[in-house]
């Protein structure tokens, strides 16, 4: 489901890609106010709930902002920070990281990425119809019109 963005409104650049396929974008419009956004993912080895809180930023140039994550558990790959605090059943962690572009797997063999904006939550996949079953799917921030 792609949603239009206002001018000078805040959004997440979508991008799902294949090798053999064409790319599939959208746009996901973001609180003008924070340009906030959530991923939460299931870990596919240790299946634990893995949450990041994300930014758009817009300034100097656009970006993404990592501002921090909760994990439930340590496991494979999945090294609990030194900064983590164990609060309600997890640990969170201070990330603050900027980075230009993230890149997530798609795939039927895992749990789905779930994507949320201020106007709603759904399957990463979701916010792009037509995604194949395969596929790559790039965020970066979009720049503001």
């Amino acid at each position: 489901m792609a949603l239009g963005v206002a001018v000078g409104a805040l959004a997440l650049c979508l991008a799902g890609t294949t090798p053999s396929g064409p790319t599939v974008t959208a746009q996901v419009p973001l609180s003008a106010s924070d340009g906030a956004f959530t991923i939460q993912w299931m870990h596919s080895i240790e299946k634990t709930q893995w949450t990041e809180h994300w930014q758009v930023r817009a300034k100097p140039q656009p970006h993404l902002y990592l501002s921090d994550a909760r994990i439930e558990t340590s496991g494979a790959g999945m090294d609990i920070p030194d900064n983590a605090v164990w609060r309600d059943g997890g640990y969170t962690y201070d990330v603050q990281q900027t980075l230009t572009e993230v890149t997530l797997s798609h795939s039927p063999f895992t749990a789905q990425a779930t994507l949320c904006s201020t106007q709603q939550c759904q399957q990463l996949a979701d916010w792009l119809p037509g995604l194949p079953a395969i596929a790559a799917i790039t965020l970066t921030a979009c720049p503001t019109p």
